[in-house]
């Protein structure tokens, strides 16, 4: 997202830097041809008639044409002018003088090819303006003290898009700065967030670990920070409720004690039999408890269970005088059975 946003306030900077640099090479190119007229006005209005000719002709460039007629060729004054006319009339001292500036875009497939251009310049020119098109023009009329009109036209090419080395490194320095500290700050953060995470994991899965690390940017340190003091509240909690367990599993070892030897000195009958197994099955149960308040139980495997096994068992507790048919069935939550005595 840096570089993205990156690359577009570069761009558009480009593009404004390139939108000046037009407008300052069309203001130059236009100051210069207004200088030259003013200057050929000059000449003009204190020259002799006969020597017009030779003033237009030294004054004409492959660029710049320049005409004497009865009637001006400019016939309104352009919005873009206004500096036109003031560098004329300042540079002619005449703030009275009649001119006509206007300067417009003309579209042509190509730049056309100026007249007086000698040959061994005509291919080099043409090269430079390929592909160009949309050409500035730049007409002026000035009245002369005679009372004829100079009319001026020259037309230069908007300057093409150069994007120059030297334009192009900072943009590439900037970019590969802003990567670098994007790159830094992502790993900052994202340390810290993925050691959060796998310290959340292994918590939820009852592993043990050491407190996490406080590092990273401030949000990340104090999110950790509530983490580590969640876990040692958890953990407390769960070490109480398991010394809890212990003690409550260890007190009643004394009973079933005192049961065991009770159902030892019975006759040996069918319920003193089923009593001692119920006795040994909570006396297993309690070790299981303690040995897991000890921290030393293990998983105990997942096995298939014989429901109907199970079901039958339970029948032939409840028997003798209470005639009992028990009967299960699938509930919508599959890990739930319903059980129902008739």
């Amino acid at each position: 997202m840096l570089l993205l946003a990156l690359a577009i306030t570069q761009g558009l900077g480009l593009l404004l830097l390139t939108d000046e640099r037009n407008r300052a090479v069309r203001a130059t190119l236009g100051l210069e041809a207004t200088g030259r007229a003013a200057n050929v006005v000059l000449l003009l209005d204190s020259a002799p008639a006969d020597l017009r000719t030779s003033i237009l002709r030294g004054a004409d460039s492959p660029l710049v044409r320049f005409d004497v007629g009865p009637e001006p060729e400019t016939l309104h004054d352009s919005a873009d002018a206004n500096l036109i006319l003031r560098q004329i009339r300042q540079i002619l001292g005449e703030s009275e003088r009649e001119v006509r500036a206007d300067v417009h875009a003309i579209s042509l497939a190509s730049m056309p090819l100026p007249e007086g251009v000698p040959a061994a310049m005509r291919p080099m020119h043409k090269a430079m303006m390929a592909g160009r098109t949309d050409p500035i023009e730049l007409t002026l009329s000035i009245r002369l003290a005679g009372g004829d009109w100079l009319n001026v036209r020259t037309m230069f090419q908007r300057p093409a898009l150069q994007l120059t080395p030297q334009a192009l490194l900072p943009v590439l320095l900037t970019a590969v700065a802003v990567a670098l500290v994007a790159w830094w700050t992502t790993r900052r953060v994202v340390g810290p967030m993925r050691a959060l995470a796998n310290g959340a994991d292994r918590l939820g899965r009852g592993l043990e670990a050491d407190p996490l690390p406080i590092t990273g940017p401030s949000e990340v340190r104090e999110t950790t920070q509530a983490f580590n003091r969640m876990k040692d509240r958890m953990t407390r909690f769960v070490n109480e409720r398991t010394q809890m367990l212990a003690a409550l599993s260890y007190d009643l070892r004394s009973p079933l004690t005192a049961m065991r030897l009770r159902i030892e000195m019975l006759d040996e009958t069918d319920d003193s039999i089923q009593l001692e197994a119920l006795v040994e099955e909570m006396q297993s149960m309690i070790e299981a408890a303690l040995e897991f308040a000890r921290g030393v139980a293990k998983a105990e495997p997942a096995a298939k269970v014989d429901l109907a096994a199970l079901l039958g068992n339970l029948v032939g507790d409840v028997g003798g005088e209470r005639a009992a048919s028990v009967w299960a069935s699938p509930s919508p939550r599959p890990s739930f059975w319903r059980v129902a005595e008739r």
